[in-house]
């Protein structure tokens, strides 16, 4: 039976043996489930109550809560009479419910008592049957003793039919939760609901036709998402990302047990229905730009928002302290795999979601860089970070054919070189183009761009493309995606990381950030970086300010014999220096009333005009 039909007959039920639990996940609509469904199909036959115990501390609090709530249910004025706006209407509706042997009548003792403490509860209003049901049952600050205790009291001794509602995963972290659990309760239901109506429900809502259009073409699909399985109704477990080489290596440094961690990921997948709502509503703003834009792959840019605010709003995405988000685009990828892309989730997104703060202009400029219009694209262009199916034919064609020199010549980024093995291998399964390709031209190819990205200090790419089953590839297109994967697992995500964990330690404790970031490998020191190492110097303490040039000198006073930063590293790294020179000589005038600290300034940009100089001479 369903859970509807369970709690339906549950109410129907008199003088039951114990309570009802119906159990589930935060969000998934059990408070709906009782007070729409279950309040229409018992109309005739009973009232429910709901009383919130979230946050209730005492044991009298709930009672009170019980009373006023059902003060309510009796006589329909409570709100009204509160405020004793209308004393007299209100004496005469509450000495129908108040005893006759009490203060009824007595209108100046009356003010003098807490009246709530002299109405006696039935388990029965005109002629229906009361239905207590204790929402929020784990958010009670109160024991489990106490609060499943006062509850029996209802359902024990007072013949009440009591629901109780709650996740019942939070609750027995509570040693004594079992014992009470079997005193008191009678039939326990999980409630999961279907996941389709939630969805077609909460898209029927939405007012603006065009959107509202483009989502029920996506229902099937977001469906499938919010439930955690594919589109064929297999749980994403079995899809579940696995980490690479790099993430490996990462959890391996941090300390993590990646089994134990993914483990509990899975675990966690959120199914909350006001999540769904909010991510749908907000989604709204996105469509409107990325419309306007005439972005295509539409549903992607959806998939990858819902993801990542469920998960947000479930407080499963976390910054690093060292690696940024590094980890929360796996954690999502593992929870959603085919749904998440965080191509489509660009900062300006995220940040929204994450902290409230909007700015269209960055997301538009991500949009004009990134995601032209396909038909202001050449084939070429196309073909650079498209699978060929996705094209027509005679475009898929041309763009094959005008790529080809782009590969054997280094110009393609190592996304543009993960599309060209997967499209090698496409025109060959779908018998579209004969294409002779050089291989050992193209494996040159792909290590110039590894090699122009390392000696330019490129940021990684916004998303990596990957190619996650590699069966039906050739062996050379196999041999070409592991040079690339191999690259992205060492030198390249090395640097960045190193990059960010400089940012982070020089903004968050200057002191010691040169201690923790000495033995760093970095390819660069760019702008980011001054900017960094600008803000560390100012918070510095005076100590400190007199030691920053040494350290500093000490990391990238030799930075032209690092065999890590090549020619183009050096013209970035030299940029990088003058650039935190003129922010030096802007604190400077800060402290042009504080000697001492303008002197340690000083120091400090000489000790940079130095380092600039020896590069100078050296060069003459």
């Amino acid at each position: 039976m369903s859970a509807i039909s369970e709690l339906e007959y549950y109410c129907k039920t008199d003088d039951p043996v114990g309570a009802f639990l119906l159990t589930g996940e935060w969000g998934c609509g059990k408070t709906h489930l009782i007070e729409k469904e279950l309040s229409d199909k018992i109309k005739d036959i009973g009232v429910i109550i709901r009383i919130s115990l979230f946050g209730i501390p005492t044991t009298e609090e709930l009672h009170k809560a019980v009373r006023q709530a059902w003060i309510h249910a009796k006589g329909g004025f409570l709100d009204k009479a509160s405020g004793l706006g209308k004393f007299k209407d209100f004496m005469e509706k509450i000495s129908s419910i108040i005893p006759n042997d009490t203060v009824k009548g007595a209108v100046e003792a009356a003010l003098s008592f807490n009246l709530f403490d002299f109405i006696k509860i039935e388990n029965s209003i005109n002629g229906k049957k009361v239905i207590l049901v204790f929402d929020d049952l784990e958010r009670s600050k109160l024991s489990i003793q106490e609060k499943l205790g006062a509850i029996n009291e209802y359902c024990e001794n007072q013949h009440f039919n009591v629901i109780l509602v709650a996740d019942e995963e939070k609750l027995t972290i509570e040693p004594e939760y079992r014992d009470f659990k079997e005193k008191i309760v009678q039939r326990t239901i999980h409630y999961k609901p279907c996941h389709k109506e939630v969805v077609h429900s909460v898209i029927s809502d939405v007012k603006k036709e065009d959107y509202k259009s483009f989502l029920l073409q996506q229902e099937d699909y977001i469906a499938s998402l919010f439930a955690g399985q594919d589109i064929d109704g297999n749980s994403l477990d079995n899809h579940a990302t696995r980490p690479s080489g790099g993430y490996e290596r990462l959890f391996e440094q941090e300390g993590i047990d990646e089994k134990n961690r993914r483990k509990m990921l899975l675990k966690s997948r959120p199914h909350n229905i006001r999540s769904l709502k909010s991510s749908i509503q907000d989604f709204e703003r996105i469509f409107d730009i990325v419309q306007d834009k005439k972005v295509s792959d539409n549903q992607k840019w959806l998939f990858s928002f819902i993801a990542f605010e469920l998960t947000t709003r479930a407080n499963l995405v976390h910054e690093s302290e060292h690696y940024g988000s590094f980890f929360s685009n796996y954690d999502i990828a593992t929870l959603y795999p085919g749904f998440y892309d965080s191509r489509y989730m660009p900062k300006a997104v995220k940040i929204w979601i994450t902290d409230g703060i909007w700015d269209s202009k960055q997301l538009e400029d991500y949009i004009d860089q990134y995601y032209r219009p396909k038909k202001e694209l050449t084939p070429k262009d196309q073909v650079r970070n498209c699978r060929i199916d996705y094209l027509e034919e005679d475009i898929a064609k041309q763009g094959l054919n005008d790529i080809l020199q782009d590969a054997y010549d280094g110009r393609l980024s190592l996304n543009e070189y993960v599309f060209f093995v997967i499209n090698s291998h496409l025109s060959r399964y779908y018998g579209l183009l004969d294409l002779h390709i050089d291989w050992e031209k193209v494996y040159l190819g792909i290590n110039q761009s590894i090699e122009i990205s390392i000696r330019n200090g490129e940021k990684r790419e916004l998303m990596q493309e990957t190619i996650e089953n590699l069966e039906g590839f050739s062996d050379e297109e196999k041999k070409a995606y592991r040079i690339i994967k191999e690259a992205r697992d060492g030198s390249l995500a090395m640097f960045e990381i190193n990059k960010r964990k400089y940012i982070n330690e020089m903004r968050n404790d200057p002191g010691e950030a040169f201690i923790k970031i000495s033995n760093l490998r970095f390819n660069c020191f760019d702008r980011d970086m001054a900017d960094a190492t600008a803000e560390g110097f100012k918070k510095a303490t005076i100590p400190e300010k007199i030691q920053f040039p040494t350290y500093f000198e000490g990391v990238w006073g030799k930075y032209r014999n690092s065999y890590d930063i090549n020619s183009a590293g050096i013209i970035k790294t030299k940029e990088g220096l003058n650039i935190l020179k003129s922010k030096l000589v802007i604190v400077e005038e800060d402290y042009k009333d504080l000697p001492f600290k303008k002197r340690f300034t000083r120091v400090f940009i000489d000790t940079i005009e130095r380092i600039l100089s020896d590069e100078d001479s050296e060069n003459a």
